[in-house]
């Protein structure tokens, strides 16, 4: 359903005319992640990259970018999470509940994320706070269309 909600945003932003840039680059260079577990501490509310980024750290895992989708809602939220390298398991270091959510994102590892961090001031990679990170996607490869 994820995979449905994320091409639909896609085609919506196009209609109007908007590039859907975060969404595109997400569908094209991430996956879905099929199962859920819970950290074993998890970390402030509302705080999901900063938790995701020193959980990954701290057991050497990999930081995962991209879009949560709860149950019956049909609506992406910006979120990260982490992941052991080429898991398809979801280690949600942020919300307790986590009871038929759907997870959409791509991998970092550390050294991108710190690099990332350093750039920008601010924990999170695909959306800086002050737009999304075109830089870190056309430094990947993503055709930005400009």
């Amino acid at each position: 359903m994820i995979e449905t909600v994320l091409q639909n945003e896609i085609d919506t932003w196009a209609r109007i005319g908007h590039p859907a840039l975060m969404q595109k680059f997400v569908a094209e260079r991430g996956r879905k992640f099929e199962s859920v577990k819970l950290a074993k501490k998890l970390g402030k509310p509302k705080l999901c990259y900063m938790n995701a980024y020193k959980y990954a750290v701290k057991h050497d895992l990999e930081y995962v970018e991209g879009f949560l989708m709860l149950p019956n809602i049909p609506f992406l939220i910006q979120h990260a999470w982490c992941t052991e390298k080429g898991s398809d398991v979801v280690i949600e270091t942020t919300i307790k509940n986590v009871e038929g959510h759907e997870y959409y994102g791509i991998e970092f590892d550390i050294f991108t994320v710190e690099q990332e961090m350093m750039r920008n001031r601010v924990y999170g990679l695909l959306d800086t706070g002050c737009g999304i990170n075109i830089d870190l996607m056309k430094r990947m490869g993503f055709d930005c269309g400009f």
